[in-house]
């Protein structure tokens, strides 16, 4: 009866990509592949793998939040911090601090430039753009209430913003 039941949900289940004995979570995608976290024995790793799952590799340790489309820039929280990492490079740099990481949410624009990083308390709440380049603070904007979720609009042009509790099902944007 196992084997059937199975063989009834598998066409359901979608295709199985990571293929390691981990905990992996909070995928994102770039144009040839996912970016990941991976609960391993040595904590928290980003980690990179084609959308098969082959060829995976650690890049950072740390909990993935953004990358550009071609995964040239990575954006994680680690140690209380929001941290970028270059890939042609391999260099890592420390963005902002402090950031809650169950609280707090960045995203990086598409183009790699900016970060939109949405932070601080329930009833401080702020959006910033920070510029990849200098890591300054470009724009901010306070924020009312419980705002978490953001993305970048696919030109860069704008951020989205989203709601949690008392703004729920609300979407901001933010030119």
């Amino acid at each position: 009866i196992g084997v059937f039941v199975l063989a009834l949900l598998a066409p359901h289940l979608g295709e199985h990509v990571d293929h390691d004995r981990f905990r992996n979570e909070a995928p994102l995608t770039f144009s040839s592949g996912i970016i990941y976290g991976s609960a391993t024995p040595e904590g928290l790793m980003v980690c990179s793998a084609s959308f098969t799952g082959d060829g995976r590799k650690a890049i950072a340790a740390g909990k993935p939040v953004s990358t550009t489309r071609d995964a040239s820039r990575i954006i994680f929280f680690r140690d209380d911090a929001l941290w970028m990492r270059s890939m042609p490079e391999g260099r890592e740099v420390k963005v902002f601090a402090p950031v809650f990481a169950e609280y707090d949410n960045a995203a990086i624009s598409p183009t790699g430039d900016r970060i939109a990083l949405v932070h601080g308390r329930a009833a401080a709440r702020t959006l910033d753009i920070i510029s990849t380049a200098s890591l300054a603070r470009v724009w901010t904007t306070p924020l009312n209430g419980d705002w978490q979720d953001l993305r970048w609009v696919p030109d860069g042009s704008a951020v989205l913003v989203s709601g949690l509790l008392a703004d729920r099902g609300n979407i901001w944007k933010f030119d």
